[in-house]
């Protein structure tokens, strides 16, 4: 065990730092411009992408100094590190994580760099993840000895490769959503062979919403800066990971994981870089304000953005007594309807949506146009822990 005031993050950070003294510093916003420069359409490689990924405050993975995480970078490659423990695993001290994997010899570099890594005094001998990866660069490490398929040491059981366990999660924003000249936002039928119900799901949804914020003489107003509002955006990401566990529909994810999305969120803006939004139940006197959507983005490309919050207030219950809830379960199609309608204004043409960890979150991910785009995982397992 770790002394009483380190982690075994902690620890592992300390030998780290000592190794890569020049390549591994702490992620920082000084490190955009870096970032911006490899950013080649994948979601893990960005900015929010490093720090989501790569961050220090899941319990299982807890860093005392540097809760944003860890990135390499030699001039030439880049990647984020990250390190925790498996969930329910509380003998391990824990693996190491890499994501986001960039530069004229990103496989070779993160090889180099695993095979340093494993020899420093301190570093756990336990398997190291690549996560994130293209098909041809999970080939290119699966053709070097020691790299393994996920299924060879999944990071969950039920999760194997936590929120890419599932790929429904590429948008193209004209095939779900129609703004007319007059302004008005049309949700459109799914251009897909599925069952008429299917497509026109959410839709009807949409439609839903919108007759529930008639009924209770509301509006939702959405704010394109999270700044003046953290609490109540972490508030609503905790409450709802707090009703996904009621339901039994998240293996493994933490509202703590998404802590540096809203708190390290850059501030100023940067050229149309980045996207916060935040989505409040609000009436024409404004003695209603309640939070119940949130979504938080980057460009990863001229006209993809990634998404890596898209929360809603899901239970009804959670409501002010004031309101009937009836239609008011529309709200995440709804949500995403505004939103795509939102970035489009700023060019953006794609969305990626992101993966996702259980069957039932990637349906609702494919009922709102999402199509796959495959994600991989590879595994190095030591010979000493194989």
């Amino acid at each position: 065990m770790p002394p009483q005031d380190h982690t075994n993050r902690d620890l592992f950070e300390s030998a780290i730092f000592k190794h890569f003294k020049d390549t591994v510093k702490p992620i920082s916003i000084k490190d955009i411009s870096i970032i911006n420069r490899f950013k080649n359409g994948t979601f893990t490689l960005s900015y929010l992408g490093y720090i989501l990924y790569a961050n220090g405050n899941n319990p299982r993975s807890l860093s005392t100094h540097n809760p944003q995480g860890l990135r390499y970078f030699d001039g030439e490659n880049l990647f984020a590190i990250g390190f925790g423990a498996k969930e329910n695993n509380t003998n391990c001290q824990g693996h190491a994580h890499i994501t986001g994997i960039a530069g004229s010899r990103p496989v070779q570099t993160v090889d180099n760099f695993i095979h340093q890594m494993k020899d420093i005094h301190g570093i756990p001998q336990t398997s190291i993840y690549i996560r994130g990866l293209s098909k041809s660069l999970y080939e290119k490490f699966l053709s070097i000895e020691g790299y393994n398929p996920i299924e060879k040491d999944p990071w969950h059981p039920l999760a194997p490769q936590e929120d890419d366990t599932f790929n429904h999660r590429f948008i193209r924003i004209r095939d779900i959503i129609e703004t007319t000249s007059d302004g008005k936002l049309t949700v459109k039928s799914l251009p897909t062979g599925r069952s008429k119900n299917f497509r026109k799901k959410t839709k009807g949804d949409y439609a839903r919403f919108n007759h529930f914020l008639e009924r209770n003489h509301l509006h939702i107003q959405i704010s394109d800066s999270i700044q003046n509002c953290k609490k109540e955006a972490f508030k609503l990401v905790d409450n709802f990971f707090t009703f996904l566990k009621s339901n039994k529909n998240v293996n493994g994810s933490t509202s703590q994981d998404h802590k540096n999305l809203i708190y390290l969120f850059p501030i100023k803006k940067t050229n149309g870089v980045f996207f916060s939004y935040i989505g409040f139940l609000a009436d024409k006197n404004q003695n209603l304000k309640f939070p119940v959507m949130l979504f938080i983005g980057e460009k990863i490309s001229d006209n993809t953005c990634s998404l890596y919050a898209t929360f809603t207030m899901r239970n009804p219950s959670n409501l002010p007594p004031s309101i009937n809830p009836l239609g008011y379960t529309g709200v995440a199609s709804y949500a995403y309807a505004r939103i795509l309608a939102l970035l489009e204004r700023h060019g953006i043409e794609y969305v990626d949506i992101g993966g996702s960890e259980t069957k039932s979150m990637d349906s609702a991910k494919e009922r709102r146009g999402a199509v796959a785009k495959e994600s991989y995982w590879a595994v190095y397992i030591p010979s000493s822990a194989a």
